[in-house]
C-alpha cells in the first residue's frame, strides 16, 4: 500500500509539522491523480453563484467559445480530479527553483490550495462571459450620443421652466423664488386650499423641481463622457473574455503562490500558463491559444488585487 506523501512545512514562529498528502493524490501509472474521495476542503473560500454576468445579460452576447464552456457547483467536489488540481499540487510538492506555494499555505492540507483552484474555475468562467460589451463600443457610443444628446435637450427645457416661473438664475437654486409664482397657480387652480396648504404643496413642488434640476444638470455631462470613453475605447478589442479569464486565473495564482503570474507565452518556461490551460480545459472550452491574453496580462494588477481581497474577496 503506498504512503501517504508528506510535505515538510515551512517554519512557523518556533514551530514547524507536517501536512500528509490525501491519498487520494497518488500518481496512477499513467501520471493522473486517482479518483478516490478526498476530504471536503476547508469552509474558507465563498462560492459564486451560476448563471451569466449582469453585463452578459445586458449586452447579449456569447462568444462561440462561451458557449461551450461547462461549469456547474459540482466542480466543487474535490471527489472528482481535475486537470487544474494536479497543476496545484505540482506547486505543492515543487523542488529546487520551482515555484512553490506561499509560505501561508504551508500547514494546511492540499486540499485548501485544490479548493481555491476550484474556486478560480468558478469566478475564471463567470468572467469569461461578462466583458464582452468591449465587442460593442460602436454601438455603446451610439447610445450614449444619443443619450448625451436627448439629456441636453431634457435640461435645456427645464432650464427654460424654472426660469420661466421665476425669471432669474435665484430660481436654480432657491426654494422660496420658485415657491411663489407656484402658489399663485396653486391659488387659482386648487382654491379650496387654505393658505397654509397652498404654501405647503407651492414648497414642495418647489423642491421636486430644484432636485429634478439637481440631478438633470448632471446627466449630459455623465452621457458625453461615457461617449468619448467608449469612443476613444480599443477599436480591435481582441478576446476581451480571455483576457478576463487570464486576469482571474492570475489572481488565483497570486493567492496560491504571493508572487505575479508569468507573461511568458511558453508554457514550458511558464507555469501559470499551465495552469491558464488546466482550467480551460477543465471547463471544456475548445483548444484555442492563450499567448494574447497572456503576454497583455497586467501581472502587477493581478498580485495588488490578491493582495487587497485576500482568499475571501476572491470572486
Amino acid at each position: 500500500m503506498r504512503q501517504p506523501y508528506r510535505l515538510e512545512c515551512e517554519q512557523v514562529g518556533n514551530r514547524s509539522s507536517t501536512i500528509e498528502r490525501p491519498t487520494a493524490y497518488h500518481q496512477t501509472a499513467r501520471g493522473r491523480p486517482a479518483s478516490r474521495r478526498i476530504p471536503s476542503p476547508p469552509e474558507c473560500l465563498p462560492r459564486g453563484t451560476s448563471g451569466r454576468s449582469a453585463v452578459s445579460r445586458m449586452s447579449g452576447f456569447e462568444s462561440e467559445s462561451a458557449a461551450r464552456l461547462k461549469w456547474s457547483d459540482d466542480m466543487y467536489d474535490l471527489s472528482k480530479p481535475l486537470e487544474i488540481d494536479a497543476v496545484i499540487l505540482n506547486r505543492v510538492n515543487a523542488r529546487g527553483r520551482g515555484i512553490r506555494l506561499d509560505a501561508s499555505w504551508a500547514c494546511l492540507p492540499p486540499t485548501a490550495a485544490l479548493a481555491l483552484g476550484r474556486r478560480a474555475l468558478d469566478v475564471g468562467y463567470h468572467a469569461h462571459l461578462g466583458p464582452h460589451d468591449e465587442r460593442q463600443s460602436a454601438e455603446w457610443a451610439s447610445v450614449w450620443r444619443e443619450g448625451a444628446e436627448a439629456a441636453s435637450s431634457a435640461k435645456a427645457a427645464l432650464r427654460r421652466l424654472l426660469l420661466f416661473l421665476s425669471p432669474t438664475d435665484v430660481a436654480l437654486t432657491s426654494i422660496p423664488s420658485l415657491a411663489k409664482p407656484l402658489r399663485q397657480q396653486i391659488a387659482r387652480f386648487q382654491p379650496d386650499l387654505d393658505l397654509q396648504a397652498q404654501q405647503d404643496e407651492a414648497e414642495r413642488q418647489a423642491a421636486a423641481l430644484l432636485e429634478a434640476w439637481k440631478v438633470i444638470e448632471a446627466i449630459p455631462d455623465y452621457m458625453t463622457r461615457n461617449h468619448q470613453s467608449v469612443s476613444k475605447g480599443r477599436k480591435n478589442p481582441g478576446a476581451p473574455e480571455k483576457r478576463a479569464f487570464v486576469f482571474q486565473l492570475g489572481v488565483a495564482w497570486s493567492l496560491l503562490t504571493g508572487r505575479k503570474p508569468g507573461k511568458s507565452p511558453d508554457p514550458d518556461k511558464n507555469p501559470f500558463y499551465v495552469l491558464v490551460l488546466a482550467a480551460w480545459q477543465d471547463l471544456g472550452g475548445p483548444e484555442e491559444a492563450f499567448e494574447g491574453a497572456i503576454r497583455s496580462l497586467d501581472a502587477d494588477a493581478a498580485l495588488a488585487h490578491a493582495k487587497h481581497i485576500g482568499l475571501e474577496g476572491f470572486g
